[in-house]
């Protein structure tokens, strides 16, 4: 199926008129689910990471970073073997943890990621200083989830 490139752009202008922050972001991942392809070629191809916060009275924080580059399955079978369930400390790996309130006696220093759908291709600019690869190398030099260290 070929998509003309007035059409992606009318579309780019309808989602910006609706308040839409990155149309060719949206685009470019609409086009992925349903037509697994790539409407914007010359773009570079970043990858968005999203992890949850969830603290111990169950009080939610998603948290969303894009990464430079493209993560590639074995990538994710790296972070994954180095997940305990599906847990993580964020900033012993070089990420943020969010959180949206204020720091109380049920926090703490660990996230949850879903490794299946918590990685996705993106033409968003990175929002980390931190490459695919070298996330990949921090999970890998993790000898042990220090939560001590990085406690609240």
């Amino acid at each position: 199926m070929k998509i003309g490139v007035e059409k992606i752009a009318r579309a780019e202008q309808v989602l910006a008129e609706n308040g839409v922050d990155n149309p060719k972001a949206v685009l470019q991942k609409i086009a992925d689910l349903l037509l697994n392809k790539d409407i914007y070629p010359e773009q570079e191809k970043n990858t968005a990471m999203v992890y949850l916060y969830r603290d111990a009275a169950n009080w939610k924080t998603q948290n969303k970073v894009v990464l430079k580059g493209e993560i590639t399955p074995e990538q994710v079978c790296i972070i994954r073997d180095k997940l305990i369930v599906d847990q993580f400390i964020p900033e012993q790996v070089g990420l943020p943890l969010y959180r949206d309130w204020d720091i109380t006696q049920d926090d703490h220093c660990w996230a949850e990621l879903d490794v299946q759908n918590g990685f996705y291709r993106t033409i968003e600019p990175p929002t980390e200083n931190i490459s695919v690869g070298q996330l990949v190398k921090k999970f890998q030099d993790v000898k042990f989830w220090d939560d001590l260290t990085y406690a609240v």
